[in-house]
């Protein structure tokens, strides 16, 4: 029962219900909204780590995040939508194909991915998802939720293949975000929002407040670092 159950969570392609987590680190009434926060780290970036600043894409084309929707199967959550619209995720290399350091500036050294990557990262994972819980060494129920879960929306990779990513799935996590562990079960509910993630990046760089999990340096008076 419980190998038909999980089989049909990962085949369906139908929108999974938004369902706002009653739960949260700092009060929604203080957050600022995401472009505001995001305005705040890109200034700073461009002032303090240019070699970060170098690899933001332009803004997204609403027409392709509209492709990597119908790719996906379902909508963006809102606040990585007008994320998108500001800057479409990051570029580790130029027109030429020559790679460059410094796409990976959120925390756990992560690059914010363009909207058609994050489609293609999900479709990947669930795939590879699929293939450890037939795998007879492996348990079903250990991919399934702590490996990776389809409601699980990635947003930002490392070059480790580890990543951040929303939790689409209902319940009390709804919206959160986790950090993706390529070797490892996820870390779930890190922040209850991307709005509160970047409320956090962007209050920890400019030094407004300590953020304990958030310890900004700058290497080489390029790159920043965490």
């Amino acid at each position: 029962m419980v190998r038909r159950l999980t089989r049909e969570v990962v085949s369906s392609t139908a929108p999974l219900p938004l369902m706002i987590a009653p739960r949260g680190i700092v009060p929604c009434m203080m957050l600022a909204p995401v472009e505001k926060s995001w305005t705040r780290l890109e200034r700073w970036l461009e002032a303090n780590a240019p070699g970060n600043f170098a690899r933001l894409n332009p803004p997204a084309e609403p027409s392709v995040i509209a492709a990597a929707e119908e790719a996906l199967g379902r909508e963006f959550p809102e606040d990585l939508r007008r994320i998108l619209l500001l800057r479409n995720g990051t570029n580790e290399r130029d027109q030429s194909g020559k790679y460059h350091h410094g796409a990976g500036f959120l925390p756990e050294f992560t690059a914010l991915l363009p909207a058609k990557r994050i489609a293609e990262i999900h479709a990947m994972r669930v795939e590879i998802m699929q293939g450890l819980m037939e795998d007879e060494e492996q348990s079903e129920e250990w991919a399934l939720g702590n490996w990776w879960h389809p409601g699980w929306l990635p947003i930002a990779d490392a070059s480790t293949g580890d990543g951040l990513f929303i939790d689409q799935r209902c319940g009390a996590d709804h919206g959160s975000v986790g950090h993706f562990v390529h070797d490892d079960s996820a870390r779930l509910n890190i922040w209850p929002s991307l709005a509160a993630m970047l409320h956090d990046v962007a209050d920890a760089v400019e030094g407004v407040r300590d953020v304990p999990s958030l310890q900004p340096r700058v290497w080489e008076g390029q790159f920043l670092e965490w």
